[in-house]
């Protein structure tokens, strides 16, 4: 009878593989590497004897993968690399200064190794006029091209800048914003998620019609809830985006109302505003 081989149910060897390529500093291990966070977390304590005390105790429960810091943490803690996050939410607002000043802070996040989540429903819509140049806006979805360009560029020297985008179920480009990842060469950076209220959810229950209007409130197009519902499985079900964002619960449960709204979700996790 043959001897039954038992199988580990992890790929140790391609958890090694990962950790060496997204974690290691040149000519660590994982013992080297503990101590390196360790010490670094247990820098802020005010004494030598407190220092070394908690090195030993981070040292202990991370070298024995008792307890993981997140990513970020395990790669950046101790080095030139000031950023101790994995993820960030970034307002924006509708202008050229505030658009470009998020892209750099962005591009600065991403060479640093965090994620971003953006909300661009403040962004007027394609084709909106902008007063101070008498031109027209090229709407949030082209907006989102820039930000997937710039994290591409930053990606050469440094790791892949994750981005999530949402966009409000009743901006007037939603069904662009929707269909925007279609093809799988665009917005390769970035998820996408569509924010849908209660009240939308409700018209869409009643099949009733909701109202997408214009940033500036002039302009509005009456379309079924229904359709931008179906807009959305339909997308979904072709290339698996875009995911939902049920905002208005989100904040229902929202634990820590007393710092404001959630506004949006990074690739992470739900952030509020300041």
């Amino acid at each position: 009878m043959s001897k039954q081989v038992v199988r580990p149910f992890i790929d140790t060897s391609l958890v090694e593989s990962v950790t060496k390529r997204k974690y290691y500093q040149p000519g660590e291990n994982w013992e080297k590497l503990s101590l390196r966070v360790a010490s670094y977390i247990a820098s802020a304590e005010s004494d030598l004897e407190s220092r070394q005390y908690w090195t030993q105790e981070f040292y202990n429960l991370i070298s024995k993968k008792i307890f993981l810091p997140g990513g970020r943490i395990l790669a950046n803690a101790g080095t030139n690399i000031t950023n101790l996050a994995n993820c960030y939410i970034g307002g924006i607002e509708d202008s050229r200064k505030g658009i470009y000043g998020l892209l750099a802070t962005v591009a600065e996040v991403h060479a640093q190794g965090g994620g971003v989540g953006i909300n661009f429903s403040t962004l007027r819509e394609e084709g909106a006029l902008i007063r101070s140049t008498g031109g027209e806006s090229s709407g949030p979805v082209s907006f989102m091209e820039l930000f997937n360009v710039s994290a591409d560029v930053v990606r050469q020297s440094s790791r892949r800048g994750a981005m999530m985008a949402a966009l409000a179920a009743d901006h007037p480009d939603i069904f662009k914003f929707i269909t925007a990842k279609l093809s799988e060469k665009k917005l390769n950076n970035f998820n996408i998620s569509v924010i849908l209220s209660d009240a939308i959810m409700k018209a869409f229950e009643n099949d009733e019609y909701i109202e997408l209007c214009s940033i500036n409130g002039t302009d509005c197009k009456s379309v079924l809830a229904s359709e931008i519902l179906t807009a959305i499985a339909e997308a979904a079900w072709k290339s698996g985006e875009p995911g939902i964002l049920f905002l208005d619960t989100a904040n229902k449960h929202n634990p820590n109302p007393q710092l404001g709204e959630f506004i949006g979700t990074n690739p992470c996790k739900l952030y509020c505003t300041a």
